[in-house]
């Protein structure tokens, strides 16, 4: 059973909830604070695995890559996409910066595990190779 005793306590709210494909990590973004990651394969589902500053806005869309369970894509308001390895949330893989507005989509292909696509208020589509 997943019972996260700070999350249901942060005065701000829930924007975003992604379980990952794995069911092994569950991943919460509030308004103004940390994002938290739970790894559900631990003992303590209570306190988040993990809190990271993932962007300097709040966090509008996130998607984990379907061929790798430790790869996560972030699109966020401060218009940003970000990489993500699971295992070492310290710092991103990278960060493309070519939207001009908030990130509301970023989607990884269902056929190909390099390509990612991301979308925002911009009108733009971006699709992005990682090879």
């Amino acid at each position: 059973m997943f019972l996260p005793d700070d999350g249901c306590n942060v005065p701000h709210p829930l924007v975003l909830v992604l379980v990952a494909p794995n069911d092994k990590v569950i991943w919460l973004d509030w308004k103004k604070s940390k994002d938290k990651c739970w790894d559900t394969r631990t003992d303590n589902t209570i306190k988040p695995s993990h809190s990271v500053d993932a962007h300097t806005a709040e966090v509008n869309c996130l998607s984990f890559n379907p061929y790798s369970e430790f790869i996560l894509a972030t699109g966020s308001a401060d218009k940003t996409v970000a990489l993500w390895d699971l295992r070492n949330l310290k710092m991103k893989l990278h960060a493309f910066e070519s939207h001009r507005d908030e990130i509301f989509q970023v989607q990884w292909s269902p056929h190909n595990e390099t390509i990612l696509a991301s979308s925002g208020t911009d009108r733009r589509l971006n699709v992005w190779d990682l090879r």
